[in-house]
């Protein structure tokens, strides 16, 4: 029969040398870097986790709830005291406030790459050993935070610490992703947010009991021993399962791919999987494009600066060499085939909007509270940790409502419109001394908080409901790393209005000028309202103005990132969610002209076990028979495919939607 496709040349025919792509046959270097990360993403992680879910109790997975628990509590407790108190501390005792932008800008590009790097090296060498690592970079940052005497190397810390603290998150949620449903994570995933309701009240008298008795530096490297302490139970209840896993034999492949694939081939793979080209790439256009807008000033002294200027030049030029890696990578850190849904697009650019709207209030919100609110030590870190208190007092109870009603989608959109409520709240009550404002200013907080605690997570948990199984730890990296991105798009737009507007406010009503007290409310504010900058003095009411003036700026810049941020939460599908590990089914407003869509057709068969394999495309399959009163196991008699789905037109959609046949067991 002679074909319709052009030939490829007399004698020749097209070996099937892969899948295709629109860049045409994938060549061999291409299929072999493709195969052996195939490899890795099922490696020692997945069969570790896959045996201890085979075998894991009520009671071990209610340890280890208590343990991630306990974990959550501790670097909790320590990123409010740490962030919102020692940071502006120990940046004002170092003469450096400014540099707080910088520090948290370099924060936020950190943890965007362990956030991406970091699921998929925890399917590679596991979840155990990766919390062990994570719990060595945490003790490292921590130790080098304490004994900084310059910003550089306080930076340095803050570096380390970022990868300790910010993969131990990623793994907590691996972990919660790896033994909940569907249906029930959006209310587990709240887990390690709980203990930021008690946590948001001690954190003001840790804070101030601290900083009165023993300082920010053994404030900070107090936590070393404390958080290694806690994080022993949950190493001990994963070791203790996956052991009691290999005893039993639900693991059936024990080996280690690095071994089978050799120490060469492997860190050739592991390069490639992980994509370290690609994360550099994005380190350089985030880093070096955003660090020096948060720190450069409105002047234009800072522009000439070659220290400035150098760094600018080279992450704009990174931002094109980055899209350009990502296009032609052969396993690149954004998956083209994701990104086509809207129901992860949309998802991302939640997580992205969303942070950067709340880190343009957030990194001098103790500093203007102090300043223009006139708020003691206590009363400000209280304040400013209320949006945590408030979040996880309301996410728990959405997460129970999501469970009984099964849809995402309204308490997103509710969310992102009472988030934009609380900037405008912001905007109206703008510093002050009496009580309105300070009532206004923590009511703000407070509905941050409950706006927070309503669409975040029920987000992430509606990108991983419409994605496959095999690509939910990438969409969750994904996620997290748009989140960290847009805190550092947020504290470098609030560093840059920061340097600009606080220089300008200040020179235009300090009568007469006086440069080396304004240098010094700038960089030291904290020690000059405690020297000469008192309440009631002329100094104090130009500083009062002038940090006042610049939150306002900050705040109304994040009220119009609440725009885009709502627009995204309409874009979202609307997922039924199911009650299995893996599968969801769109409602009705999510279906096609005769009720079923592309991803439907991928939702509506039953898992893998009960599924053929064939060269075409996969048919379900059901068994027929009697159930056995010995095993309770059905024994088929034969098995017999369901009716065929009759596509119309070009738009694969379906004339009907057969049942999801229910998950058992059979024993043929």
């Amino acid at each position: 029969m002679a074909s319709s496709a052009p030939s490829t040349g007399p004698g020749r025919q097209r070996a099937p040398t892969g899948p295709s792509s629109s860049r045409g046959t994938p060549s061999t270097h291409t299929r072999r870097i493709s195969t052996d990360g195939e490899r890795l993403a099922g490696g020692r992680g997945t069969q570790a986790i896959d045996g201890v879910n085979a075998d894991i109790s009520v009671t071990t997975k209610a340890f280890l709830f208590l343990s991630i628990f306990l974990v959550a509590t501790a670097y909790s407790l320590d990123s409010l005291v740490r962030w919102s108190t020692y940071l502006p501390t120990a940046t004002s005792y170092l003469q450096e406030h400014g540099s707080t932008a910088l520090i948290t800008t370099l924060e936020g590009v950190i943890g965007a790459v362990v956030q991406l790097a970091g699921a998929k090296l925890a399917n590679v060498v596991g979840r155990l050993t990766m919390i062990g690592f994570l719990l060595v970079f945490y003790l490292y940052g921590t130790v080098i935070q304490a004994v900084a005497t310059n910003i550089p190397l306080y930076c340095t810390g803050t570096v380390i610490y970022t990868v300790g603290y910010i993969g131990m998150i990623l793994v907590l949620e691996v972990i919660i992703v790896d033994i909940t449903t569907v249906r029930s994570r959006a209310f587990f995933a709240y887990v390690p947010i709980v203990p930021f309701l008690f946590n948001t009240w001690l954190s003001g008298n840790v804070a101030e009991i601290t900083l009165e008795r023993i300082g920010w530096r053994w404030g900070t490297g107090i936590w070393a021993p404390i958080y290694a302490v806690c994080t022993i139970p949950l190493i001990l209840t994963l070791y203790i399962g996956q052991g009691r896993a290999n005893r039993r034999a639900n693991v059936t492949q024990r080996y280690s791919i690095f071994k089978q694939m050799g120490p060469k081939r492997s860190l050739r793979a592991l390069f490639w999987f992980i994509d370290v080209p690609g994360l550099f790439l994005l380190v350089a256009a985030l880093g070096l494009t955003l660090a020096p807008l948060s720190y450069a000033h409105g002047d234009g002294g800072s522009w000439s600066d070659y220290r400035v200027l150098v760094p600018f030049s080279c992450g704009i030029f990174s931002i094109p060499c980055f899209i350009l890696w990502e296009i032609i990578a052969p396993l690149p850190i954004f998956p083209y085939k994701l990104l086509k849904d809207r129901g992860v697009w949309g998802a991302l650019g939640i997580a992205l909007t969303f942070n950067a709207a709340y880190h343009l209030q957030w990194p001098f919100l103790t500093t203007v509270l102090r300043a223009s609110y006139h708020q003691s030590i206590l009363s400000a870190s209280r304040i400013a940790n209320m949006y945590s208190f408030a979040s996880a007092i309301t996410g728990p109870f959405i997460g129970l409502l999501i469970y009984k009603t099964g849809h995402l989608k309204p308490f997103i959109i509710l969310g992102t419109v009472l988030y934009l409520a609380g900037f405008a709240l912001m905007i109206y009550f703008n510093g002050g001394t009496g009580n309105n404002h300070h009532h206004g200013i923590t009511a703000a907080q407070v509905l941050l908080g409950v706006a927070g605690g309503m669409f975040p997570f029920p987000t992430l948990a509606s990108i991983q409901a419409v994605t496959d199984p095999k690509d939910v730890a990438v969409v969750t990296g994904l996620f997290l790393a748009m989140y960290r991105i847009g805190a550092t798009i947020g504290t470098c737009i609030a560093g840059a209005l920061w340097h600009n507007v606080m220089r300008y406010e200040i020179e235009k009503y300090m009568d007469p000028p006086d440069p080396l007290l304004m240098h010094l409310v700038f960089t030291q504010p904290f020690e000059s309202f405690d020297s000469f900058a008192h309440i009631g003095s002329d100094t104090r009411i130009v500083v009062d103005r002038a940090y006042r003036h610049a939150q306002r700026y900050i705040v109304i810049v994040g009220a119009a990132l609440c725009l885009p941020l709502i627009a995204f939460a309409f874009v979202l599908r609307n997922p039924k969610l199911g009650g299995d590990m893996e599968s969801t089914q769109p409602t009705e407003s999510e279906t096609g002209q005769n009720g079923t869509t592309a991803h439907q057709l991928q939702t509506i068969s039953p898992p893998r076990q009960s599924t053929t394999s064939i060269s075409g495309p996969r048919t379900p399959i059901r068994p027929t028979g009697t159930l056995s009163r010995q095993n309770d196991t059905p024994e088929i008699d034969a098995i017999t495919p369901l009716p065929p789905i009759e596509l119309q037109n070009m738009n694969q959609t379906a004339s009907t939607t057969p049942k999801r046949t229910p998950r058992i067991r059979f024993q043929l």
